[in-house]
């Protein structure tokens, strides 16, 4: 599948644009890959049993509050949003509820995980153009989309701050950039077995939280809530140039 733009040749996995170089995936992304393929369809149940218990996660009200975070930036109706590390497709069928008439973009660098989202979005009758890819090196150009999500990957990035530049490029002027990842809630008591089901969790990261100071310097109007006890939301919005107007 040659690429209008460079002129690349591209495969394809089940139908599915593969526009990752596999040449330049290495480290934890090669090896959370790998984990994912096996076991992806153990993931939505693993949230939904296993750390719902333990964290209070809720998953409709924790996936709510990220689109809420989305909209309340949002300062026109979007056209064009992309789910980067899309999976199962959860986040795209929410941003499909709560934008009809916005296009959807969802991405992810395991295929075992995009045939997941590809068979639960088709059951669900939402239409969203999905393709294997790298953040480290999106396939878009610049300015391209409204509005960024990205839910559980941060931590595992081989270049946060590459791929964190990657999210702002790909956004438009004033685009709204929401992040969800690993964080223990700084607030509450962390419990000799919190804190050891959390290190079990992210064994991937010595360190893991929201990565405030890799974003680049085009990220303003920052801020941090936290979910959940292990989870965190960083929301953004890219810069406008001096003087643009919305086109």
């Amino acid at each position: 599948m040659p690429c209008a733009g460079c002129g690349r040749r591209w495969g394809e996995v089940d139908g599915l644009p593969d526009l990752v170089d596999e040449a330049a995936v290495w480290g934890t992304d090669r090896l959370l890959r790998v984990v994912y393929d096996r076991l992806g369809r153990l993931h939505d149940p693993a949230l939904r049993y296993l750390l719902a218990p333990i964290d209070g996660f809720d998953e409709d009200a924790v996936r709510a509050r990220i689109a809420d975070a989305l909209a309340e930036r949002l300062r026109a109706p979007p056209r064009r949003l992309l789910d980067l590390g899309c999976g199962t497709g959860q986040e795209l069928l929410r941003l499909a509820a709560r934008f009809p008439d916005a296009a959807l973009v969802g991405v992810d660098l395991s295929p075992g995980m995009l045939r997941l989202g590809a068979r639960k979005l088709a059951r669900a009758g939402v239409d969203a153009w999905l393709a294997l890819a790298d953040v480290h090196a999106l396939p878009f150009p610049d300015d391209t989309f409204d509005g960024v999500v990205h839910v559980g990957a941060v931590n595992n990035w081989r270049d946060k701050r590459r791929a964190l530049a990657e999210l702002l490029r790909v956004a438009r002027p004033g685009a709204p950039v929401v992040i969800v990842d690993e964080q223990l809630d700084p607030a509450l008591r962390r419990s000799l077995v919190h804190r050891g089901l959390f290190r079990a969790m992210t064994w991937y990261d010595r360190r893991p939280q929201a990565p405030v100071a890799l974003l680049p310097a085009d990220a303003e109007a920052i801020s941090v809530t936290q979910l959940t006890r292990y989870f965190y939301l960083l929301a953004c919005t890219k810069r406008r140039p001096s003087g643009e107007e919305r086109a």
